[in-house]
């Protein structure tokens, strides 16, 4: 089985009996027929899996009352002191809970410092013998043969551009960059790269719960189909530009500017080639989906051409998005505050709305369900948990 990524493009995730076949992001059309009539390939249910991961959290929270969502599979508890023994089972409790209140199998990794506990739950895939759960101790034997077996390549952080750099310093494995010189490892990269050796230690220097504020905000995503049409890419506009104003509510900010951008599939040699982007300056900062909405069509108007064949639009909350408290006053606000309040009642209450009903429940304007820039998902698996009309049917004979 696996699961392709937007439109279809790409395998994201695969089971254990595609992987000799299929590579991971390998195009969807690459891969041969024979396979694909072996194997299931799904399109990305975001709602379901926004669901499941939503019910997999407020499970956690019955651990452990400090929990970081780091990804929409993966969050970091924070445990109490415990002897080893209680630290495999809590592990256990965890992944038995989860499998007994959601259905799912979860791996469960250990560790002094979010990079061990990271690199322990990278292991649980890799090692059957862990049985779902491992438990890394920075000065362990267990801990060293591990690190001594992975390269540096599969570390948290270490991402396709480094792990070359690191090699050709001699820095193989894991082992290898837990060993290097920390100030030397700073000097060469980054503070980051600094922190990962002293992580690797058991010296934790990532904070729990460490806020990461954007100072920009994007939304875009590429179309289903291509399209020409202006009114449709208006709807695929005005729904970027809401769902720019949600994100930037939801890290309590306000951006002062936004940019617009525009663009014709490059790999479609045969067609005309257009892309664009602009920058408005909103009215005020704010974070009121209603403004950004209007300026973003204003720009989009400036920057249409017609008879391209459009294949993405985006929405940038731009450059300096400031926390709401410190937000410059107008000198005319003493006569918007009314509206003002109004309008951040609104967009609570949208938001509130929309958090509990799902995503989209209220929109600014319609939108069609088939209009080209929608997402492609032609092998999607029912929203069983988010829509009533697609709840599982039980039958009884």
């Amino acid at each position: 089985m696996g699961v392709l990524s937007n439109n279809d493009g790409c395998v994201v995730s695969r089971s254990n009996e595609i992987k000799p076949h299929v590579k991971m992001v390998m195009p969807a059309y690459q891969i041969l027929d024979s396979i694909k009539q072996q194997a299931v390939l799904l399109s990305s249910n975001y709602e379901l899996y926004g669901d499941i991961s939503a019910r997999v959290v407020n499970t956690l929270k019955q651990f452990s009352n400090r929990i970081e969502v780091y990804s929409i599979d993966e969050s970091f508890l924070y445990l109490p002191a415990l002897s080893l023994e209680e630290v495999r089972g809590f592990g256990l409790s965890i992944r038995e809970t989860v499998k007994k209140h959601i259905g799912i199998p979860v791996g469960v990794g250990i560790g002094t410092t979010h990079t061990l506990a990271k690199f322990a739950n990278f292991c649980v895939k890799q090692l059957e013998k862990c049985n779902g759960v491992c438990v890394f101790e920075p000065n362990s034997e267990e801990t060293k043969r591990a690190m001594q077996h992975f390269p540096v390549g599969e570390l948290w952080g270490v991402g396709r551009k480094l792990a070359p750099k690191l090699v050709a310093l001699g820095i193989h494995t894991v082992w290898n960059l837990r060993n290097a010189n920390p100030v030397e490892m700073r000097r060469r990269f980054s503070v980051v790269v600094e922190k990962m050796v002293y992580e690797l230690r058991g010296i934790s220097c990532i904070e729990m719960g460490e806020e990461h504020f954007r100072q920009n905000i994007m939304t875009s995503r590429s179309f289903g189909k291509s399209t020409s049409v202006y009114e449709e890419l208006a709807e695929a506009v005005r729904r970027h530009a809401a769902k720019g104003g949600e994100k930037l509510r939801a890290q309590k900010s306000v951006a002062k500017a936004i940019m617009v951008l525009l663009k014709t599939n490059k790999h479609r040699i045969d067609l005309p080639q257009y892309y664009s982007r602009l920058a408005c300056a909103l009215p005020i900062p704010t974070n009121d989906s209603r403004t950004i909405i209007k300026t973003a069509l204003v720009a989009l108007q400036r920057i249409y051409k017609p008879n391209y064949h459009y294949i993405k639009a985006g929405v940038i909350m731009m450059l300096d998005t400031a926390p709401v408290h410190a937000r410059q006053a107008s000198l005319l606000d003493a006569i918007e505050v009314p509206d003002k309040q109004a309008g951040q009642a609104l967009m609570k209450s949208i938001d509130v709305l929309n958090k509990k009903f799902g995503g989209n429940t209220v929109t600014f304007g319609s939108c069609s369900s088939t209009a080209p820039w929608q997402m492609r998902r032609n092998s999607c698996t029912p929203h069983y948990t988010t829509d009533w009309r697609q709840l599982a049917i039980v039958k009884a004979h």
